[in-house]
């Protein structure tokens, strides 16, 4: 079975985010995001899958779109090949809904990151599965951040995406606005702060990380509860971002 030629354009274009803002359709590329989306219940459109698929990981992506309702296509690789953003795609990937937009001020769940400027897909990949595997189920994106559901972010993020309620285009007076709704607390990440552990009555706060290469603004450092950094041991300009999140949300999460 084939798709059709505008199929095949319209997939393709998805590559482009004004096409994914136009279209509210993105890729998931990849055995693991796909099988992750599906059983996350993320909203899929429908799914391709090549004849070069492992038998067993067919029969289970085949399974699991069947009790989700969700239209699986069987295709030549080279159709994959032609849509993927990879050089040597898996042989399955899905067409994804993006979500809606939600009420800024519905209840968020705690403890949540929010991320000012991210610019490298790669890092927010990586910060996405970091989150989730520290239970940190909220991302609040700053406007002029990197896509959420551009092909390198959603690959990186190995799925994570689909479990993690996100938020982009969150200003720093939408941040003054959920602070306040929610009675929660700001803390800021910079290399002026204190290594610190803070002290938290509860896990209602959200913990605000800056670009490597320009950090946060001063408004949210001034504006939060306090800031916090990650002792230099060694020799070295900074940390990867992703990394620098990781080693923060174990700290924090350290009872």
């Amino acid at each position: 079975m084939t798709i059709s030629r505008a199929e095949k354009s319209l997939y393709r274009s998805l590559k482009i985010k004004k096409e994914r803002e136009e279209t509210g359709l993105f890729l998931v590329e990849g055995i693991k995001p796909v099988t992750e989306a599906l059983l996350a219940g993320f909203p899929l459109e429908r799914i391709l899958i090549s004849d070069n698929v492992a038998e067993s990981e067919r029969l289970r992506i085949l399974s699991l779109a069947n009790d989700k309702n969700v239209a699986v296509v069987s295709v030549a690789y080279p159709e994959i090949d032609q849509i993927s953003s990879l050089l040597n795609p898996e042989g399955v990937l899905a067409v994804a809904k993006i979500s809606a937009k939600e009420n800024l001020l519905a209840p968020l769940t705690y403890p949540a990151l929010y991320l000012w400027q991210i610019n490298d897909p790669g890092n927010l990949g990586t910060i996405l599965r970091t989150a989730l595997w520290f239970d940190c189920r909220t991302i609040l994106l700053s406007p002029e951040s990197v896509d959420i559901y551009s092909p390198k972010v959603v690959r990186g993020a190995m799925g994570a995406n689909f479990r993690l309620t996100l938020r982009t285009n969150v200003d720093i007076h939408q941040i003054e606005m959920i602070l306040a709704h929610d009675n929660s607390s700001l803390w800021a990440t910079d290399s002026s702060g204190t290594f610190d552990k803070p002290t938290l009555a509860d896990d209602r706060f959200i913990l605000a990380f800056g670009s490597e290469s320009h950090g946060l603004p001063p408004e949210i450092l001034q504006r939060a509860a306090g800031v916090l950094c990650i002792n230099k041991y060694g020799y070295g300009e900074s940390l990867n971002l992703a990394v620098s999140v990781g080693i923060m949300l174990h700290t924090i999460r350290q009872k």
